[in-house]
């Protein structure tokens, strides 16, 4: 059961819930392409076999932070919930403890969405929501950013 589910009220209507988009494993990705070109570049290298040596360690120590980058990327992007219902906005991220955010709609003033060239290609973006007297963290690479907006305004 999901934490918007468990903190709903009877009479609270979901309009949105949203979760990360899969570019929070672009850094994972990056490192598993430079530590497998580190193990070409060693195959190159047959002749100078110190240098194919440290090549191969290079790699293989690239291949253990690719490993424990996924585990973390995964455990983040997991764990984190983004809804919008008819009263609030919510927000959680955490695995072992639990970081929770929400703010009543009647409080928002202002949602910015933060779109580079690229989020605009593959639909991600940050938002910020800012509200009266605060605001939230800026809701990190979400996908499709746009309708969380629109259920924000509309709330």
């Amino acid at each position: 059961m999901t934490y918007y589910q468990q903190v709903l009220q009877d009479d609270e209507k979901l309009l949105v819930a949203c979760r990360q988009h899969w570019i929070v494993f672009g850094g994972v990705m990056t490192m598993l392409v430079v530590s497998v070109g580190l193990f070409i570049l060693a195959g190159a290298f047959a002749g100078a076999p110190l240098l194919q040596l440290l090549l191969d360690y290079a790699g293989d120590l690239g291949l253990v932070l690719t490993a424990v980058n996924f585990v973390v990327a995964l455990a983040g992007w997991l764990t984190t919930e983004i809804a919008v219902t008819d009263r609030r906005v919510l927000y959680k991220r955490g695995l072992f403890s639990r970081r929770t955010v929400e703010m009543n709609i009647s409080k928002v003033e202002t949602v910015d969405v933060v779109q580079g060239p690229l989020g605009l290609l593959l639909n991600f973006g940050d938002v910020i929501v800012r509200g009266t007297g605060g605001s939230f963290e800026p809701l990190r690479h979400v996908a499709a950013p746009l309708p969380l907006r629109n259920a924000i305004l509309a709330g």
